[in-house]
């Protein structure tokens, strides 16, 4: 694959997937990533998942966010249970076994098999989108506090991230 003669960051559209160019002259084909092995359905996977997150963490319409210590992928809130967006794609089970994972920072550190679940799956081989659904949640938390300047500031970041993953934006 040769690289784009172009500034030091772009992105080309390739089908399916992006073709990423850095400055180094090295290229990335992102099909790879968003694709994985499963192709197109894999993708389409990817897609529902993200959207499922997203329309869970509007529906919820506040972080998994503690003031003091940051976000979290689950608290509890009176009687009720917030999530991060990746919060929402991990079941209480998982937790249940890895109790020490609640409040982790980075998707990479969470158990391998976590990609065993059926809403985590997509993601083994995709990790990167993962991250950068969580720190969506985070820097809206971070920045806007709760209520409508978070869900404004979320739908912001993560339609950003559907953009930079090559992935749909099925949001208003």
């Amino acid at each position: 694959m040769s690289p784009a003669p172009t500034a030091a960051f772009s992105c080309l559209p390739a089908e399916p997937g992006l073709l990423i160019q850095t400055s180094d002259d090295r290229s990335q084909d992102l099909r790879v990533w968003i694709h994985g092995s499963g192709g197109t359905a894999a993708k389409a996977e990817i897609q529902r998942q993200f959207d499922y997150a997203v329309r869970q963490v509007i529906k919820q319409g506040r972080p998994a966010y503690r003031p003091k210590k940051g976000c979290a992928y689950r608290m509890e809130k009176g009687d009720t249970t917030l999530k991060c967006a990746v919060g929402w794609l991990i079941p209480d089970s998982y937790f249940k076994k890895h109790p020490e994972h609640v409040f982790d920072k980075v998707v990479k550190e969470l158990n391998p098999s976590v990609y065993s679940y059926p809403r985590m799956k997509p993601f083994a081989h995709n990790r990167n989108i993962l991250e950068s659904l969580q720190q969506a949640h985070d820097d809206a938390a971070e920045s806007a506090g709760s209520g409508a300047a978070f869900a404004t500031d979320f739908l912001l970041n993560v339609r950003q991230v559907a953009h930079e993953h090559g992935l749909k934006w099925n949001f208003k």
